[in-house]
């Protein structure tokens, strides 16, 4: 406490003294004489922060109106500067902890702090890292890790901000590439520290570098002389084609460069209409479905080929397309055609027509449509065989003939003025297709309904819960020692809360599954992964036999974890009294792998085994019948399938197959 004018000390006690090494009659320090004179000139009070001895203080000037000298009142505020520092430096921790995070001492590159997920990130153990040169994370690359250190703080020691992608090392000698927020913090107890957020992009370069490898390999294939391949769009432009695909049609490059090379323009008019549906279906889901069809070649002749195409990613109307000739597959079907029988005594209708009468029949055409040799072709058949004929293509048709249906075919004869028809009884076919439909769609609206009643279940749940989840936190939070009973109660909350979530989590992947996202995955991994995150009762003994000639598979990680998982989960279950577990991955073919799940539980009864992954079915008491469903889904995703053995009081099997190979898949990583 002092009492100034501008010039001396008037008054000051023991403490002031000590602090500011002054006595009364010394001058003003001239820490404080220009606040001392604004707060005399301006008649109002002045309030400054200095740091004295290592120590912050707060001083408060009061001028005393018309004596011309003020009182100071000064606090040490050194603590609770300290609190606000360290309540400013764990929010902007907090805020990035889904990320790794860690805190470096500028001054010599110490690491003070790292949070949970960078010591997981780099395989250390907790504390571990503390006081270890930041260098230790760099890996070497054509600098050492201490170069690329330095360079790092010295751009932010000049801008107090750098990121970009950085090659780091784990302690286990593992390097892997992470992308690296970094800035400046004054830490009250560090000084200026360095504060690193980590995200690990390994997965992402490697998804670049196959990409970059699978575009490779497309320009292999491109320039190879294996199959015709050409980009087109909508318009029916040939934009770029490969030497093969223009050695078939008789051109060269530069008609091609010059734009004189058009599908549209290479395809003979009764093909027309194919073509409107194949792009049709892939504007639709991206492919077609393979056709076969004829291209004009430049002297004027006609090319056989089987064609396949695809969009280009985030296009409709452009393309690549693959063309495959056959001319040497269509010779040899045209010779078995020509010595082709017609046996009497086949049950089906066979025909010989021209555009109006008919050349030939047997016995069975001559039943059902009433004909004979040299008839009128019936109405029923007559148009689409004129077709059929006219426009030189084969033509299918399904007639209704005394409350039976039959397939025809009809094939005009190249280079003749007729056509055969094939004919075939199809009636319990398509009895059976109607009636499998009819039971699909019932089956299919009643999951609609029942997935639109989960999601809605689902989404008003979740605030609610939520709501709970945040009190049950905050009261953790604001109990420090709980009572017993007050302790026992907040964990049955917690444990309450968790069940609710899980139920919530079901409702919502069975109302909205998502299509699988495949990558390479290793399943003895994924199974370890399962049992070493979930709690076995000590009365449970686990017997883990591994095939480790297992294959890498294309699966997505997220959908065959949550599907394992599920059926461990019931056979610990379905062995209350304790018992075996045992997990077995097999190569059963060389076309399959298998993971079998045996428990020697309470087994299941017979009446309930078809109804097992039905939804909402369940025999537990608190279980909602969505787990063993949605498992299946996500098997079924994987072109899988899941067989289940059950015997009562013995125990129960599920076997997992999955397709070492998956058509179709593509990988994402």
């Amino acid at each position: 406490m002092l009492r100034v004018t501008p010039e001396k000390v008037l008054y000051i006690n023991r403490i002031g003294q000590n602090l500011l090494n002054i006595q009364p009659g010394s001058e003003v320090p001239h820490t404080l004489h220009n606040s001392v004179q604004e707060a005399i000139n301006e008649d109002s009070v002045k309030e400054i922060e200095m740091e004295l001895n290592r120590r912050k203080y707060n001083f408060v000037i009061t001028p005393i109106r018309d004596t011309g000298y003020v009182n100071i009142y000064g606090r040490d505020i050194t603590e609770r500067r300290e609190k606000e520092d360290e309540i400013r430096l764990h929010s902007e921790i907090m805020t990035n902890l889904a990320e790794g995070v860690y805190l470096v001492r500028l001054e010599d590159g110490i690491i003070v702090f790292a949070n949970p997920r960078f010591e997981e990130m780099f395989g250390y153990d907790p504390g571990e890292m503390i006081g270890k040169n930041v260098a230790i994370v760099n890996a070497p690359t054509d600098k050492t890790p201490e170069k690329t250190k330095q360079e790092i703080m010295g751009i932010l020691k000049e801008t107090r901000e750098w990121h970009g992608e950085i090659y780091n090392i784990k302690k286990d000698g593992t390097p892997f590439w992470c992308y690296a927020n970094v800035s400046l913090f004054d830490h009250y107890e560090y000084g200026t520290v360095i504060v690193s957020v980590h995200t690990d992009i390994t997965e992402r370069k490697k998804a670049n570098k196959t990409l970059k490898e699978s575009e490779a390999q497309f320009r292999s294939l491109f320039e190879s002389r294996m199959i015709g391949t050409l980009f087109w769009n909508a318009d029916g432009d040939i934009t770029d084609a490969n030497d093969m695909f223009l050695e078939m049609l008789g051109y060269t490059k530069d008609e091609l460069l010059s734009g004189d090379v058009r599908w549209r323009d290479m395809t003979p008019p009764e093909y027309e209409e194919q073509d409107t549906k194949a792009l049709d279906e892939l504007a639709t889901i991206g492919v077609m479905t393979p056709i076969e069809k004829e291209y004009i070649c430049k002297d004027g002749s006609r090319l056989p080929i089987l064609l396949g195409a695809a969009s280009l990613p985030g296009s409709t109307l452009s393309g690549v397309a693959f063309i495959l000739d056959i001319t040497e597959r269509k010779k040899a079907e045209k010779r078995i055609t020509d010595l082709a029988k017609f046996p009497e005594e086949n049950p089906n209708p066979i025909l010989r027509i021209t555009t109006e009468k008919v050349l030939y029949t047997n016995t069975a055409g001559q039943n059902l449509f009433n004909i004979r040799l040299g008839s009128d072709l019936p109405n029923i058949i007559e148009k689409t065989s004129q077709d059929a004929i006219n426009q030189k293509i084969s033509k299918e048709l399904e007639v209704e003939i005394n409350e039976r249906i039959y397939s025809l075919v009809i094939t005009p004869i190249k280079g003749e003025d007729y056509a055969n028809i094939y004919g075939k009884d199809v009636t319990d076919k398509r009895r059976a297709e109607e009636a499998y439909r009819k039971i699909q769609k019932e089956r299919q609206e009643k999951l609609t309904l029942l997935g639109q009643l989960a999601g809605g279940i689902g989404h008003e749940l979740r605030n609610p819960l939520g709501a709970m989840k945040n009190a049950s936190y905050f009261l953790n939070l604001a109990i420090d020692k709980p009572e017993p009973e007050v302790k026992e109660t907040l964990d049955v909350l917690e444990t309450e809360i968790k069940n609710c979530e899980m139920i919530i989590n079901s409702l919502l992947g069975f109302a909205s599954p998502r299509p699988p996202l495949f990558q390479k995955v290793n399943i003895n991994e994924i199974v370890q992964n399962i049992l070493s995150h979930i709690i076995i009762p000590e009365n449970i003994e686990v017997i883990e036999k591994y095939n480790d000639k297992i294959p890498i598979i294309l699966g997505d990680p997220h959908q065959l974890n949550h599907s394992f998982r599920n059926i461990i989960i019931n056979a610990i279950q379905a062995m209350t009294e304790g018992g075996r577990l045992i997990i077995e991955t097999k190569i059963p073919t060389s076309s399959i792998i298998s993971i079998s799940i045996k428990d020697t539980g309470i087994g299941i009864k017979k009446e309930h085994m078809k109804e097992l992954f039905e939804p909402l079915f369940t025999t537990k008491a608190k279980g909602i019948g969505l787990g063993l469903s949605i498992s299946r889904l996500m098997i079924n995703n994987h072109k899988g399938k899941i067989d289940v053995q059950s015997e009562l009081k013995k125990g129960t099997t599920f076997t997992i197959k999955l397709p070492i190979i998956m058509k179709g898949a593509e990988s994402i990583g």
